[in-house]
């Protein structure tokens, strides 16, 4: 059978492309429900109220939305803010899913996309150095190596990731 998409086996689109749109969209994401909190403080801890958890966690979770939000977008720390917004849309699900399905699914798509990021790295554009992958689970024998190329990172030159660059 044919590839589809005439790629004659090579990797189809431009992978660096996808995570920076990615990355972008969802930092956009993170920024607009952070200044929705900011902008919305009685309701947003009273939300957190509602689930049993303490004031401070709401304007702790509203600045590290703004803050993780900027840092993707600009493609800074990919891997460490990618994580922690994993760790937020997976509580954030758990506690949404009481509420149905309906509410549930915007924080189950942020985790999805957040475990992407982590995963796939920054891609090709971003401020940061490397692809965000070299943080620690990508670790293969004691060396940090790049989940997309297998790469580490002192061997990024001809790399065709891109992501070292």
């Amino acid at each position: 059978m044919n590839n589809m998409c005439n790629c004659a086996g090579k990797r189809c689109g431009n992978h660096g492309l996808g995570m920076f749109l990615l990355r972008v969209v969802a930092g956009v994401i993170f920024i607009y429900a952070g200044w929705w909190k900011l902008q919305n403080e009685a309701a947003n801890v009273a939300g957190f109220a509602a689930n049993h958890l303490p004031s401070w966690v709401a304007y702790g979770i509203t600045w590290f939305e703004i803050i993780g939000g900027a840092a993707l977008i600009l493609g800074i720390f990919t891997c460490l803010f990618a994580s922690l917004f994993a760790v937020e849309m997976a509580v954030a699900t758990i506690l949404s899913w009481k509420m149905g399905f309906q509410i549930a699914q915007m924080p189950l798509l942020m985790l999805a996309v957040s475990l992407a990021i982590k995963h796939s790295g920054r891609g090709k554009w971003g401020i940061g150095r490397h692809c965000g992958c070299m943080c620690g689970w990508g670790r293969k024998g004691g060396a940090n190596v790049c989940t997309n190329c297998g790469h580490t990172p002192d061997q990024g030159e001809g790399c065709e990731c891109g992501c070292h660059k």
